[in-house]
Parts: C-alpha cells; structure tokens; sequence
C-alpha cells in the first residue's frame, strides 16, 4: 500500500491530538507544503519551488562546518544569538523559495569569516 511519507507524520499528529480538519505547515528535510484536511482527503496549498526547509538548514550547517545532524546545532547557536539577521525568501502565489535564504545566510558568514550567530 502506498503511504505518502510527510502525510502520515500529519495523520498520527491529527489522531493523536484528536483534530478533525487540520492546517499543517509540514516542515521536514524533503518537504515544505501548507496542507489543510478537508473530509477524507488532504489539499496542497502551497509548497516550496525549490528547497525545502529541513534540506536548506542542513545544506547550510554542513557548509558553515557543524555537525550533522546540522539543525540542533543551528538551534543551539539560535538560542546563543543575540541579532536578529533578515534573510530573503520569496513567496510565488502560494508556493515559496528557500534557495535565497541560504545563499544570502553563506555570503553573510563568508564576509563575517565565521558564523554571525554562533561565533
């Protein structure tokens, strides 16, 4: 039986918490989408055009030299911080790109020669 990976994470998080017609942000390394339960059936939204969320803290925690897994050392280094860095991210309708974000975040702790957050 085929089982959509990111969709069973949201239905055991829907039976568990006894949620009838869920929104999700469903956020992991091969997935970004804004999906909503309607009845029996799931909706997309909106979903990344590029990247998505999980993917993109990796791809740059592996490039600043953390270890991987990359994203609890980005959180440690989060709740280090003390600066607020806007990042660009675009949003095409309903879809969004990450790539961007990631790209402006290198060149930042390229010019810095080290990490902003975590130094």
């Amino acid at each position: 039986m085929p089982v959509h990976h990111g969709i069973a994470h949201v239905e055991v998080a829907r039976w568990s918490a006894k949620l009838r017609d869920p929104l999700v942000l469903l956020v992991s390394g091969g997935h970004t989408m804004v999906i909503a339960h309607s009845g029996r059936t799931y909706g997309v939204f909106g979903e990344t055009i590029d990247m998505a969320v999980g993917n993109a803290l990796d791809y740059f925690a592996r490039s600043v030299g953390l270890q991987n897994p990359g994203i609890p050392h980005l959180e440690e280094c989060a709740e280090r911080g003390s600066r607020y860095i806007p990042l660009p991210y675009t949003v095409k309708g309903q879809d969004v790109s990450f790539s961007g974000l990631v790209e402006e975040a290198l060149r930042l702790v390229r010019k810095a020669s080290r990490c902003p957050t975590c130094a």
